[in-house]
Protein backbone atom coordinates (compact mmCIF):
# COMPACT_ATOMS: atom_id res chain seq x y z
CA UNK A 1 0.00 0.00 0.00
CA UNK A 2 0.94 3.30 -0.85
CA UNK A 3 -0.30 6.89 0.04
CA UNK A 4 1.38 10.04 -0.41
CA UNK A 5 1.66 13.45 0.86
CA UNK A 6 3.87 16.39 0.58
CA UNK A 7 4.77 18.80 2.90
CA UNK A 8 4.89 23.11 2.95
CA UNK A 9 8.78 22.03 1.84
CA UNK A 10 7.97 20.29 -1.09
CA UNK A 11 9.34 16.61 0.50
CA UNK A 12 7.04 13.39 -0.25
CA UNK A 13 6.24 10.81 1.85
CA UNK A 14 4.56 7.25 1.49
CA UNK A 15 3.31 4.75 3.41
CA UNK A 16 4.06 1.25 3.02
CA UNK A 17 2.57 -1.78 5.14
CA UNK A 18 4.67 -4.81 5.84
CA UNK A 19 5.73 -6.51 9.01
CA UNK A 20 6.12 -3.31 10.10
CA UNK A 21 4.65 -0.08 8.66
CA UNK A 22 7.20 2.69 7.53
CA UNK A 23 6.95 5.72 6.52
CA UNK A 24 9.65 7.13 3.41
CA UNK A 25 10.39 10.36 2.52
CA UNK A 26 11.58 11.70 -0.85
CA UNK A 27 13.74 15.05 -1.29
CA UNK A 28 14.32 15.14 -5.36
CA UNK A 29 10.69 14.18 -6.66
CA UNK A 30 10.71 10.39 -5.70
CA UNK A 31 14.29 10.12 -7.29
CA UNK A 32 15.17 8.24 -3.94
CA UNK A 33 13.90 7.82 -0.64
CA UNK A 34 14.85 7.15 2.79
CA UNK A 35 12.47 5.48 5.92
CA UNK A 36 11.92 8.28 8.16
CA UNK A 37 10.07 5.58 11.42
CA UNK A 38 7.87 2.42 11.40
CA UNK A 39 5.71 1.53 13.53
CA UNK A 40 3.87 -1.84 14.77
CA UNK A 41 0.64 -1.04 13.58
CA UNK A 42 -1.14 -0.74 9.57
CA UNK A 43 -0.91 2.80 8.87
CA UNK A 44 -3.78 4.46 6.31
CA UNK A 45 -3.21 7.76 5.35
CA UNK A 46 -1.13 10.49 5.99
CA UNK A 47 -1.37 14.29 5.62
CA UNK A 48 0.55 17.91 6.62
CA UNK A 49 -1.38 20.94 8.14
CA UNK A 50 0.61 24.55 9.87
CA UNK A 51 3.82 22.43 9.40
CA UNK A 52 3.03 19.40 11.36
CA UNK A 53 2.04 15.61 10.08
CA UNK A 54 -0.59 13.43 10.86
CA UNK A 55 -0.79 9.37 9.87
CA UNK A 56 -3.87 7.51 10.89
CA UNK A 57 -3.71 3.78 11.44
CA UNK A 58 -5.09 0.47 13.75
CA UNK A 59 -6.56 0.42 16.65
CA UNK A 60 -7.43 4.09 16.30
CA UNK A 61 -3.66 5.36 16.09
CA UNK A 62 -3.03 8.70 14.93
CA UNK A 63 0.91 9.50 14.81
CA UNK A 64 2.17 13.24 14.65
CA UNK A 65 5.11 14.89 13.67
CA UNK A 66 6.13 18.39 14.95
CA UNK A 67 8.99 18.56 11.97
CA UNK A 68 7.67 18.52 8.80
CA UNK A 69 7.61 14.80 9.05
CA UNK A 70 11.61 14.01 10.35
CA UNK A 71 10.30 11.86 13.17
CA UNK A 72 6.81 11.07 14.03
CA UNK A 73 5.52 9.91 17.86
CA UNK A 74 1.94 8.15 18.84
CA UNK A 75 -0.50 11.49 19.16
CA UNK A 76 -3.66 9.97 20.19
CA UNK A 77 -5.73 6.15 20.09
CA UNK A 78 -9.44 7.40 19.02
CA UNK A 79 -12.17 4.55 20.30
CA UNK A 80 -12.35 2.57 17.15
CA UNK A 81 -10.51 -0.30 15.31
CA UNK A 82 -8.92 1.58 12.91
CA UNK A 83 -8.78 5.39 11.69
CA UNK A 84 -8.87 6.01 7.94
CA UNK A 85 -9.01 9.33 6.27
CA UNK A 86 -7.64 12.65 7.94
CA UNK A 87 -7.51 16.21 6.84
CA UNK A 88 -7.44 19.80 7.83
CA UNK A 89 -8.67 23.04 6.93
CA UNK A 90 -6.38 25.49 8.93
CA UNK A 91 -6.68 24.46 12.62
CA UNK A 92 -9.36 22.44 12.55
CA UNK A 93 -9.71 18.43 11.24
CA UNK A 94 -11.58 15.92 10.95
CA UNK A 95 -10.42 12.20 11.19
CA UNK A 96 -13.09 9.24 9.71
CA UNK A 97 -12.75 6.10 12.63
CA UNK A 98 -14.22 2.61 12.58
CA UNK A 99 -16.00 4.15 9.09
CA UNK A 100 -18.87 5.87 10.47
CA UNK A 101 -17.80 8.07 13.13
CA UNK A 102 -16.48 11.33 12.98
CA UNK A 103 -13.78 12.95 15.05
CA UNK A 104 -12.91 16.76 15.19
CA UNK A 105 -10.14 18.80 15.55
CA UNK A 106 -9.70 22.34 17.32
CA UNK A 107 -6.35 23.06 18.37
CA UNK A 108 -4.46 21.80 15.36
CA UNK A 109 -4.52 18.05 16.23
CA UNK A 110 -3.51 18.55 20.19
CA UNK A 111 -7.00 16.81 21.30
CA UNK A 112 -9.69 15.28 19.40
CA UNK A 113 -13.43 14.24 20.21
CA UNK A 114 -15.87 12.60 18.51
CA UNK A 115 -17.92 15.02 16.81
CA UNK A 116 -20.74 12.75 14.53
CA UNK A 117 -21.46 8.76 14.01
CA UNK A 118 -23.26 8.62 11.08
CA UNK A 119 -25.35 5.36 9.33
CA UNK A 120 -23.32 5.82 6.17
CA UNK A 121 -20.16 4.28 5.53
CA UNK A 122 -17.30 7.36 5.07
CA UNK A 123 -14.34 6.85 2.57
CA UNK A 124 -13.27 10.86 1.87
CA UNK A 125 -12.79 14.15 3.66
CA UNK A 126 -13.03 17.17 2.26
CA UNK A 127 -12.80 20.28 4.74
CA UNK A 128 -13.51 23.20 2.47
CA UNK A 129 -13.33 25.82 4.61
CA UNK A 130 -13.58 26.93 8.35
CA UNK A 131 -17.36 25.96 8.66
CA UNK A 132 -18.05 23.58 5.46
CA UNK A 133 -17.00 19.97 5.13
CA UNK A 134 -18.04 17.00 3.22
CA UNK A 135 -17.61 13.14 3.38
CA UNK A 136 -18.21 11.09 0.39
CA UNK A 137 -18.66 7.08 0.95
CA UNK A 138 -21.63 4.50 0.89
CA UNK A 139 -25.28 4.69 1.47
CA UNK A 140 -27.39 1.46 1.68
CA UNK A 141 -26.70 -1.64 -0.12
CA UNK A 142 -29.38 -2.58 -2.85
CA UNK A 143 -29.86 -6.04 -1.82
CA UNK A 144 -29.45 -9.49 -3.63
CA UNK A 145 -25.95 -11.35 -3.89
CA UNK A 146 -24.84 -8.60 -6.41
CA UNK A 147 -26.05 -5.78 -4.96
CA UNK A 148 -23.93 -2.52 -4.32
CA UNK A 149 -23.84 0.22 -1.81
CA UNK A 150 -25.67 3.52 -3.44
CA UNK A 151 -23.57 6.68 -2.71
CA UNK A 152 -23.57 8.51 -0.22
CA UNK A 153 -22.64 12.25 0.88
CA UNK A 154 -22.62 13.80 4.63
CA UNK A 155 -22.16 17.46 4.99
CA UNK A 156 -22.03 19.97 7.22
CA UNK A 157 -21.74 23.67 7.08
CA UNK A 158 -21.79 25.05 10.30
CA UNK A 159 -18.26 23.29 11.61
CA UNK A 160 -19.54 20.19 12.57
CA UNK A 161 -22.43 21.31 14.80
CA UNK A 162 -24.74 19.46 13.05
CA UNK A 163 -24.56 17.03 10.07
CA UNK A 164 -26.39 15.99 6.65
CA UNK A 165 -26.90 12.89 5.06
CA UNK A 166 -28.12 12.51 0.93
CA UNK A 167 -28.34 9.35 -0.37
CA UNK A 168 -27.93 9.27 -4.68
CA UNK A 169 -29.39 6.05 -5.59
CA UNK A 170 -27.92 6.55 -9.54
CA UNK A 171 -24.54 6.21 -8.00
CA UNK A 172 -22.64 3.87 -6.38
CA UNK A 173 -19.97 4.43 -3.23
CA UNK A 174 -17.46 7.32 -3.79
CA UNK A 175 -13.97 6.62 -2.80
CA UNK A 176 -12.31 9.20 -3.79
CA UNK A 177 -12.44 12.72 -4.48
CA UNK A 178 -10.25 16.08 -5.31
CA UNK A 179 -11.53 19.42 -4.56
CA UNK A 180 -10.04 22.69 -6.14
CA UNK A 181 -11.90 25.07 -4.71
CA UNK A 182 -14.42 25.93 -1.52
CA UNK A 183 -17.19 24.93 -4.11
CA UNK A 184 -15.52 22.94 -6.82
CA UNK A 185 -14.39 19.35 -7.11
CA UNK A 186 -14.40 16.00 -8.16
CA UNK A 187 -15.36 12.51 -7.27
CA UNK A 188 -15.15 8.88 -8.36
CA UNK A 189 -18.13 6.57 -8.31
CA UNK A 190 -17.14 3.07 -10.00
CA UNK A 191 -15.89 4.26 -13.15
CA UNK A 192 -17.99 7.73 -13.01
CA UNK A 193 -16.36 11.20 -13.45
CA UNK A 194 -18.58 13.23 -11.24
CA UNK A 195 -18.16 17.25 -11.35
CA UNK A 196 -18.91 17.97 -7.74
CA UNK A 197 -20.48 22.09 -7.21
CA UNK A 198 -21.42 23.14 -3.44
CA UNK A 199 -24.18 25.43 -3.37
Amino acid sequence: MCIRDSNELGEIFTISNGKLSRISKSSDAGMSWIIIDSFDFDLHKITFNNGFGFCTGMDGNVIKSSDEGNSWILATTLDALYATDIKFNQDNGYCIAHNNAIYKTTNDGVSWAENYTSNYISYALNPLSENSCLIFGSGEYTGGCFGSYYGGIIQTTDSGNSWTETQITDITSIRCTSFYSETEGYAVSGFKLIKVIVK
